[in-house]
């Protein structure tokens, strides 16, 4: 997991091709200039889903991913992400290749407090749980960029 300032985003340049599409594109726009919807970067291989959403009490199900990396994008409003390790949790609902999502219980480790200008890149060793209230609902605009980092699913 990668959590800092949005400014400071191109410091994880030349990790993969994917993610260095993704960079160039959050350096050339603003995600928050987009309604929400999902909007292809680079095809399947590079996308942003931009939300709006009102945030939830801390639960216990966090959503992982083997194909993909996610980039959240805090604009406005705040919220925490919290994550654990994949393998230290319970999988509630196996992987499931056509979503790419695998639901897991149990604990976080980490709760990132993401207000505007920061990001958190979650590889799929990190589970996460968005959406967390602060301590009310508020609401939130947010961008998450999916990164393909594997042509075929294992």
């Amino acid at each position: 997991m990668i959590l800092g300032k949005l400014k400071n985003i191109g410091r994880y340049a030349g990790l993969y091709a994917n993610l260095d599409k993704a960079i160039r594109f959050l350096e050339e726009n603003n995600p928050m200039d987009f309604e929400a919807g999902s909007y292809p970067i680079d095809g399947d291989e590079v996308y942003m889903n931009r939300f709006d959403y009102w945030t939830e009490p801390e639960g216990e199900i966090f959503e992982g991913h083997r194909d993909y990396l996610d980039i959240h994008i805090a604009a406005d409003g705040c919220e925490y992400l919290c994550c654990a390790p994949a393998e230290e949790l319970q999988v509630k609902e196996a992987y499931s290749r056509e979503g790419d999502c695998c639901l897991y219980t149990g604990k976080p480790k980490v709760r990132f407090l993401m207000g505007e200008g920061d990001f958190a890149i979650c590889f799929p060793e990190d589970a996460h749980m968005p959406k967390v209230s602060t301590g009310k609902p508020e609401y939130v605009r947010k961008a998450v960029i999916k990164v393909r980092l594997r042509q075929e699913a294992e």
